[in-house]
């Protein structure tokens, strides 16, 4: 039985004119102690999946299909069993770590607070779990720095907190959603080695949510690309990078710097609006590839070698090679 099985998953927003669909008949499944990465331009609705997973998805926006968490489907959990199992099972680090925590708040007590909302636990020993945490993440002088401020850190640090309160309660699942935007490259680099480090040491499965296939390229063992609130493709991280199989990926994997001085290639256009997807395929205004059969018909996410599934009719004309 994996981890997490999303099957079907559709999220729609109220519209003036009727619901609009923002996320489209979404399947993944993640396996225990896996590194699944999520990739796609802003817009493509990969921080809307990660939501409704954790159930908090923003007012209006409605979600149907099926999230099953080991085995057990969260769409009819009840409320007081969601919120046991929001942090506690499946935990979520977002992307600006300021807007996360509290600035009046103490971080120790942040992460304090986190522990006490699911473990009935003494202050004394609440307080040296944090320092356990804070040292597991490597903030050096944990006891000093628990009883700093948030904007007494640096951006770095404050992401590390974030990291060490998603994990205060062992959580079988780990989402980053974009947990390296506001770093710098070192940083960032860092960042992305210590959840790395922490799923394998403590063999908590992660979903890496990013735009940068580059930082999948190092971490992730599968790759989901989504545009437009669809999996356009999904395989391993190696086949992805050696073999593509949809015209986005090319162009995503094209944009990546290379070597110095080499131009990059963007892809042209910017992904429409949930409200005006183009007929058929919804990539076809962008792509190169294009023919008018892809104008008349969504393709199907099908399969095109074991493991290797991709959403265009075109996929095995396609040989690109980095």
């Amino acid at each position: 039985m994996p981890l997490l099985e999303v099957r079907n998953l559709n999220i729609s927003f109220r519209g003036p004119k009727g619901p609009i669909k923002v996320v489209s008949e979404l399947d993944l499944t993640i396996p225990e102690g896996s590194f699944f990465g999520l990739a796609g331009e802003s817009g493509s609705g990969k921080s809307l999946t990660a939501l409704s997973i954790m159930g908090i998805l923003p007012q209006g926006a409605v979600a149907r299909g099926s999230i099953k968490f080991q085995g057990r489907e969260l769409f009819t959990l009840p409320p007081e069993e969601m919120r046991s199992l929001r942090g506690k099972e499946v935990s979520m680090i977002f992307q600006e770590p300021m807007t996360s925590l509290n600035p009046v708040l103490k971080v120790g007590y942040q992460i304090r607070e986190a522990i006490e909302a699911h473990f009935t636990i003494k202050r004394e020993e609440a307080d040296r779990r944090v320092v356990e945490l804070l040292k597991a993440v490597k903030i050096p002088l944990p006891e000093v720095r628990m009883k700093d401020y948030p904007h007494q850190l640096s951006g770095g640090m404050r992401q590390r907190v974030m990291i060490a309160m998603a994990i205060s309660c062992n959580p079988a699942l780990l989402i980053a959603d974009e947990p390296t935007t506001a770093l710098d490259v070192t940083i960032e680099a860092q960042i992305l080695e210590l959840i790395d480090g922490l799923r394998a040491e403590r063999k908590m499965a992660v979903l890496l949510i990013t735009h940068d296939l580059g930082i999948i390229a190092e971490h992730a063992e599968t790759v989901g690309v989504m545009y437009a609130g669809r999996m356009v493709e999904l395989a391993p991280v190696r086949e992805i990078f050696e073999a593509p199989k949809h015209p986005y990926t090319i162009g995503l994997l094209e944009s990546l710097p290379r070597r110095r001085g080499e131009p990059l290639k963007p892809i042209p256009g910017a992904v429409p609006p949930p409200w005006a997807l183009p007929p058929g395929c919804k990539f076809s205004d962008r792509c190169r590839y294009m023919i008018p059969a892809c104008q008349t018909e969504e393709p199907l996410l099908r399969t095109i070698t074991p493991g290797h599934l991709a959403r265009c009719i075109r996929s095995e004309e396609l040989n690109w090679k980095p």
